[in-house]
């Protein structure tokens, strides 16, 4: 039926640890096969930032050779780090002590870098001139023919690598809780949305405008977690 195969799609792409135990005409039971552990919370959550890194280095790796083995590798990372983002998230609504201090801020930054990485694969998917639909997962979707159609100029691909660097910075912010660095990252944020306005008013091609939105708000969404790096900093 549908409705199964929709299941199991969605059981793929996240809910770590779910499998479809029992089945009937009408009916699909799901139970979480994984035992949560709290010690298993560190290791999982700190490779949410180092999938973050990876699939900004492969958007910038398309955009530098326009390889469609990038793309690939960034859909299959995505799926990964949904099932971690999501087994972190059912960690924290269980109320397991792990983060008892600052567990919104946490949850908060989940769901950040899932806006940050969908902003990298949407990228990816205009580099490489194959359509998508932004609201659904479409990370299955045939892309053995696409091919590149924007090509970047050394000035944007070193716009790009200024976003990626404030991005690798994430896991800096989150662990050291340092407000000096803290208030370093937000300037630079500042300073690039203020170069990415600048180009976006200039520009007048239709695609690089698609790619200068999908910049813009990476970058917002790290502008925006000054206040969860604040707020981690007092807890």
């Amino acid at each position: 039926m549908k409705e199964k195969k929709d299941v199991e799609q969605l059981l793929t792409y996240t809910c770590l640890g779910f499998s479809i135990l029992e089945e009937t005409k009408d009916t699909l039971v799901i139970k979480d096969i994984a035992e949560i552990h709290e010690s298993e919370f560190e290791n999982v959550f700190r490779k949410i930032f180092f999938l973050t890194n990876q699939i900004a280095k492969n958007t910038l790796e398309c955009a530098k050779t326009g390889e469609i083995s990038f793309l690939i590798e960034l859909l299959s990372q995505r799926k990964t780090l949904h099932k971690y983002t999501d087994f972190c998230r059912r960690i924290i609504n269980k109320h397991i002590e792990i983060i008892p201090s600052y567990p919104t801020y946490v949850f908060y930054l989940i769901m950040s870098i899932e806006c940050i990485t969908q902003h990298y694969r949407n990228l990816c998917f205009v580099l490489v001139n194959k359509e998508y639909n932004y609201f659904t997962y479409p990370d299955d979707i045939d892309i053995t023919n696409s091919k590149q159609k924007i090509k970047l100029n050394q000035k944007h691909l070193v716009l790009m690598e200024k976003i990626n660097f404030q991005v690798y910075s994430l896991a800096t912010l989150f662990y050291n809780h340092s407000l000096e660095e803290i208030d370093n990252s937000h300037h630079q944020c500042l300073s690039l949305i203020k170069e990415m306005e600048d180009e976006i008013r200039k520009n007048n091609n239709k695609e690089y405008s698609l790619i200068l939105s999908y910049w813009f708000q990476i970058i917002f969404n790290m502008k925006e977690l000054r206040g969860t790096f604040l707020g981690l900093c007092l807890s």
